[in-house]
């Protein structure tokens, strides 16, 4: 099942994290947040409501770069006291430690940050208990050679389609999530949404477009996946 998102009646602004602990050489090693990551605060925003009433324990961020949406999460839950831990990972080192600070300069209290690969070391400790699961991936198409990287070029480089790092999260999606879990994930026309709403089906998640955007030479999209709702029998 594939739907869009209909009214903003949760669509709010809480302003955008701080960044005023950062100088600009941070960004020689660390993706600055851009269109896309502001795309993806603002669906975070505009489901405000709906994320609130989940009242979140765990949340999880892959490939958190500078820790902005993490930051922006955290502001939306605390603002009503809803006191989450967050996850946060990237493979770069340099994200890792700037997702600290930016956790620390927004006042989020409870936030483990972790260097690996997606959320391969984990996986076992969060299964079945992520309810808000954010990423924002790597999907631009490269040469497959360029996957992998630890570098900034690892939050980009997406290889064939821009879908060979996405390819690798999404069947441990279902695993992660709780019963009310929610991921959100930044996709471009590149990467064939609808296919991936169609993988991600096959573990009982549905799909909901939240926003869509042109920004320069591609179409941004943000896109909200959770279980199914049960059916009477």
């Amino acid at each position: 099942q594939v739907a869009a998102a209909t009214g903003h009646s949760e669509s709010e602004s809480l302003g955008t994290p701080s960044l005023e602990h950062l100088h600009y050489t941070d960004f020689e090693n660390v993706y600055e947040p851009a269109e896309d990551s502001f795309l993806l605060l603002d669906a975070i925003s505009q489901d405000a409501g709906a994320i609130r009433a989940l009242k979140p324990l765990i949340c999880l961020e892959i490939g958190s770069g500078s820790g902005i949406a993490t930051a922006h999460l955290s502001l939306i839950l605390s603002s009503v006291k809803i006191r989450a831990v967050y996850f946060a990972t990237d493979i770069n080192p340099f994200a890792n430690a700037m997702t600290v600070q930016t956790g620390q300069a927004n006042g989020v209290s409870r936030l483990e940050v972790v260097r690996c690969s997606l959320s391969d070391p984990l996986g076992r400790r969060l299964e079945g208990s992520v309810d808000v699961l954010v990423f924002n991936p790597p999907y631009v198409p490269t040469p497959s050679e360029e996957v992998g990287s630890e570098g900034i070029e690892a939050s980009w480089a997406g290889g064939n389609d821009g879908r060979e790092v996405i390819d690798q999260l999404l069947p441990r999606v279902a695993g992660l999530l709780s019963p009310k879990g929610r991921f959100y994930m930044v996709l471009v026309n590149e990467n064939n949404p609808k296919d991936i709403a169609r993988i991600l089906a096959g573990s009982g998640l549905s799909a909901t477009l939240v926003v869509r955007k042109r920004a320069k030479n591609e179409v941004l999209s943000i896109w909200r996946y959770e279980r199914e709702p049960a059916t009477a029998v």
